[in-house]
């Protein structure tokens, strides 16, 4: 799968940021089964959200006015979405390194059984 052809769509850093993705899970498990893809989809999703409420949070600030900026918390929930999404794929440096022990002790679960989100 390429992914900057999926997201063509999407913001460049978007499309960048899926392609490593995607080159990172057909590394480590050979190919991307189209039954993650809702999940890949979700992680397009919030990281574009991130990326333009993070921008808009530079611009603008924290607070607009006496008001706090709408896209702060959105930036945050988006980062949260982004660190269970990638959680599920192993692709966090906690989540990685307890694949490998899961690997190292020969008792690695199908890894579908560990998508939680």
């Amino acid at each position: 799968m390429k992914a900057k052809e999926l997201y063509a769509h999407y913001d460049k850093k978007t499309q960048d940021y899926m392609q490593c993705l995607f080159d990172c899970i057909e590394q480590d498990y050979g190919e991307i089964p189209s039954s993650w893809r809702i999940s890949l989809d979700l992680i397009a999703d919030n990281y574009e959200v991130y990326l333009k409420a993070k921008n808009s949070v530079i611009t603008d600030g924290v607070t607009i006015g006496s008001q706090r900026n709408p896209q702060y918390t959105t930036m945050i929930s988006t980062q949260q979405m982004l660190f269970k999404l990638l959680s599920s794929f192993a692709l966090t440096p906690m989540t990685r390194s307890k694949m490998k022990n899961l690997k190292s002790e020969n008792k690695q679960k199908d890894f579908n059984d560990l998508l939680e989100v």
